[in-house]
């Protein structure tokens, strides 16, 4: 992958001197404004989590134990490994890298210290930022997805995009921002921020980015639209509390030294959690959405779902006004707390948003439900609301293609192997599908965190569904 690094204290770029091979301290400088050859650098990501800087003439970039830096290295060893920690660039040795700009043409070398000349930003150069696919926005859509897909290492979403594609899935869903599920502890997870206790919702990991960028183009290999769902509940709620759900506590929104809280420990009510978010986004969550702006700003093959089962109106709002700073077409999604037949209306899809999420429907009786609460103008059963009527018996507009069917909250059970009760499962996405609507399939594999067991006759069910 190609990169620029720029030293934040006097702002110029990192250039290898005549491209590299050179033995001597002034090897590497921090004076350059403009990104060329010299200031190009191939960053090699290590097995042990540390990366190495090839130079343009092929050399690598070497720390040895004078402080110095030289780029005659032709293979990478011990001295070749470098780590981004936060804003520092740590050697082998357990130095940082410094730009000396009290020093003629401002070489880089090495230092003890921990301030201004010792903080750098990694800049990303090329292709590896996926370019838009808008022939992927057509709708409806038959998907599958394993919400943490992208965030816990142990799946192989190369080979879940593949299967995908080979059961004719056109859509996926991954989540940004999840909780810490057991398996995604320490190395099993890539986080966007580097992992401490607590906390630095400062301190971003431009790994996390990186690999983003590379599933997104994976599954949009594959014609596969992608959902990215920046809030996910579990992630900032204790409101679902049982055997094997994450401690929010203990996740970075409760846990952190910048002063976010985002509720306190759980009392039992879900009011204590909403109240919380009235903020949002908050500081915290601006300084996030300001980092992931190269992501936003992908337009084509994909739609940026604001939360899972993310609360009140005015949440979803504000966050995606502030995205709309970096990117005024960038398409939304919504899923509320209650999925009630009013909801299109209520937060106006095809207007405010290009999409809405149900979940819940485990059988056709979702149709008859009554939601005694909705207003007169709105529908008070799915029924009215497929039949495009309100309670009143007039009628509403409705694009069943701005629709998704999501079998997440649909579970007739928590076993991770045998999750749904597939024929009333099928029955729902039959009818949906049928109206109009996408549907999204929550895999169970995101329970049992095994790809071999992907449901894959019943992908096959719903593709049998496509005319």
């Amino acid at each position: 992958m190609k990169i620029a690094i720029k030293a934040n204290i006097n702002d110029r770029l990192f250039s290898a001197e005549y491209g590299g091979n050179i033995s001597n301290g002034m090897a590497i400088s921090a004076n350059r404004e403009e990104v060329r050859g010299f200031e190009t650098f191939e960053e090699i990501k290590l097995p042990n989590g540390c990366f190495a800087l090839k130079t343009e003439t092929g050399h690598y970039l070497t720390a040895d134990l004078n402080g110095e830096l030289r780029t005659n290295a032709t293979e990478i060893g011990a001295w070749e490994n470098f780590k981004w920690m936060g804003s520092f660039i740590a050697t082998f040795h357990g130095k940082l890298l410094t730009a000396r700009i009290d020093k003629d043409f401002i070489p880089i070398e090495t230092t003890d210290n921990t301030g201004s000349w010792e903080e750098f930003t990694r800049i990303s150069l090329g292709s590896e930022v996926p370019v838009g696919r808008p022939d992927l926005d057509m709708f409806p859509r038959l998907g599958c997805s394993l919400a943490n897909c992208f965030m816990a290492n142990h799946y192989d979403y190369k080979g879940f995009a593949s299967l995908l594609s080979e059961n004719r899935m056109e859509m996926t869903g991954i989540n940004l921002l999840s909780a810490q599920w057991q398996d995604m502890e320490g190395p099993k997870g890539t986080w966007p921020w580097i992992v401490n206790r607590p906390w630095d919702l400062r301190n971003f990991n431009q790994e996390y980015q990186d690999k983003l960028y590379e599933v997104i183009s994976e599954f949009h290999s594959h014609n596969i639209h992608v959902i990215l769902t920046i809030l996910e509940l579990y992630g900032w709620s204790n409101r679902k509390k049982g055997g094997g759900v994450p401690d929010a506590n203990l996740g970075p929104w409760r846990n952190n030294n910048n002063g976010v809280r985002w509720g306190g420990k759980y009392d039992g009510s879900r009011q204590e959690d909403d109240a919380t978010l009235l903020a949002c986004p908050d500081s915290a969550l601006k300084l996030f959405l300001d980092w992931m702006a190269p992501i936003w700003k992908i337009n084509g093959g994909i739609t940026i779902k604001i939360g899972n089962e993310y609360p009140e109106k005015e949440l979803h709002e504000r966050v995606r006004d502030y995205i709309r700073n970096h990117n005024p077409a960038a398409r939304f999604m919504v899923n509320r707390n209650e999925d009630t037949p009013g909801q299109y209306q209520n937060m106006k899809i095809g207007q405010n948003y290009h999409m809405i999420d149900y979940h819940g429907w485990k059988s056709l009786s979702f149709l008859d439900k009554n939601f005694a609460d909705e207003p007169r103008d709105r529908p008070k059963t799915f029924r009215q609301f497929f039949d495009k009527k309100n309670s009143s018996g007039g009628h509403i507009d409705v694009d069943f293609n701005r629709c998704i069917a999501n079998s997440d909250g649909a579970r007739a059970n928590n076993n991770p192997v045998d999750t749904y009760n597939w024929d009333e499962l099928f029955k729902v996405h039959e009818f949906a599908y049928n109206k109009g609507c996408s549907i999204d399939h929550q895999s169970q594999v995101k329970m049992s965190f095994d790809l071999d067991n992907i449901e894959t006759a019943y992908l096959q069910r719903l593709a049998n569904l496509k005319r």
